[in-house]
């Protein structure tokens, strides 16, 4: 996974969103994060289009198509 020196980014999800423990959908499911909340961003991200997130003290997968930046926030 490439460095992408992003990492403790905070990322709102735009829509309720899968938490897993690997980048993909046959990751066992750690969660559910609700649309609205905050999870802080890693440093790595997949090349397929997955970001790390802290979720409930660990490191979890999240996919970047629910993700929005603060400079998106309305």
């Amino acid at each position: 996974m490439p460095a992408t020196g992003r990492g403790d980014a905070p990322l709102r999800f735009s829509a309720n969103c899968c938490i897993r423990a690997k980048p993909n959908v046959s990751g066992v499911l750690l969660g559910v994060a609700k649309r609205g909340s905050v999870l802080t961003r890693g440093d790595a991200a997949a090349e397929n289009g997955w970001l790390p997130v802290a979720y409930r003290g660990q490191t979890g997968w999240a996919h970047g198509r629910f993700l929005t930046a603060p400079n998106q926030w309305a």
